[in-house]
């Protein structure tokens, strides 16, 4: 199976699995290994502090700054996560941030340090069975852990203002971003290389996936995003790569197309990234470990323009796809 540092969060090219799944009993395999790939923590803490070589100083969050957090879920169990404020905290926007599928809070924090850089609160938190939350990672699960998290940022304990969470999801993250921001109202989501369902993955491939994995992780974005997005005071941002052949663009492009048919929506924009793969929508480079996004990039451009929009009125409906297609 290919492997690269561009699938810190990448799904498994199902063509490579194939043949391994549809030699095992459907009712005996569980895809989990393949969908879930975590890295655990059984000693110590998070780093926060392990950025990549050229990694800009500038942009690194201070330590005086970040608050680690054991929040607990609605089962009981205990949900790890790492809280960057900025100094006037209340002012700010919240960004929930809903990492991929691999790693954990600390393979994901040089991302999303960049999202900080731009003016937001940042807190990201780990699936069950990810860095120090216990258990093991199910659609469900992700979801408790996800409620927590945002739980906890409309507490006062937060220091936050609740009603001004942006939910920001990167590839197996948009389930629990989407879910959260189709459960109640949100300031706005972005979605970074997102699929529409793992139905939708496995009918775009040879793949035999088990009905036991598909009965507990459906993740469903695609029947929950037109709700979403009319709950969204932003609206939807959806940003993927043009080369990214782990969840194809076209998926990015399907979840917008359903978002632009409803009428009640008002803002959704995609914009699609030349050249990156699923790994390095967000970067500057295409290779290796990401480095932030170059100055008047079209991501940098359009998650910049999305944080500091307003909400639009109904007379404001605007769908973009950005660059804008040859006609």
């Amino acid at each position: 199976m290919k492997r690269t540092s561009s699938t810190i969060a990448a799904f498994v090219r199902v063509t490579a699995l194939a043949s391994m799944v549809a030699l095992a009993a459907p009712s005996c395999v569980s895809l989990d290994s393949f969908f879930f790939n975590p890295t655990r923590i059984t000693s110590g803490d998070y780093t926060l502090n392990s950025y990549p070589a050229g990694f800009p100083d500038a942009m690194k969050i201070p330590a005086e700054r970040i608050e680690r957090l054991q929040l607990v879920a609605s089962d009981g169990s205990a949900v790890f996560a790492a809280f960057a404020r900025q100094p006037d905290a209340r002012a700010a926007l919240t960004v929930l941030y809903h990492h991929g599928n691999a790693s954990n809070i600390d393979g994901y924090w040089p991302r999303a340090a960049q999202l900080y850089a731009l003016g937001v609160n940042l807190l990201m938190y780990d699936y069950p069975g990810y860095g120090r939350t216990p258990g093991a990672p199910t659609e469900e699960g992700i979801y408790r852990a996800a409620r927590a998290a945002q739980e906890y940022l409309r507490s006062s304990a937060s220091g936050v203002e609740g009603n001004r969470i942006i939910h920001y999801g990167f590839s197996l993250g948009g389930g629990p971003a989407t879910q959260l921001a189709w459960e109640s109202l949100s300031a706005g989501l972005i979605l970074e290389a997102p699929f529409t369902s793992v139905m939708g993955l496995a009918a775009d491939s040879s793949l035999v996936v088990p009905s036991s994995f598909l009965m507990s992780n459906r993740f469903d974005n695609k029947s929950k995003i037109r709700v979403a997005a009319q709950r969204a005071a932003r609206g939807v941002l959806i940003v993927h790569g043009t080369a990214d052949d782990f969840v194809q663009p076209k998926y990015g492009r399907e979840l917008w197309e359903t978002i632009c048919r409803d009428p009640i929506v008002t803002r959704a924009t995609l914009a699609l990234i030349e050249g990156a793969d699923h790994g390095h929508v967000a970067c500057s480079n295409r290779e290796g470990d990401c480095l932030p996004a170059a100055s008047g990039s079209l991501y940098l451009e359009q998650v910049r323009a999305f944080l500091n929009s307003s909400a639009p009125t109904s007379a404001q409906r605007v769908c973009t796809e950005l660059p804008a297609p040859a006609r």
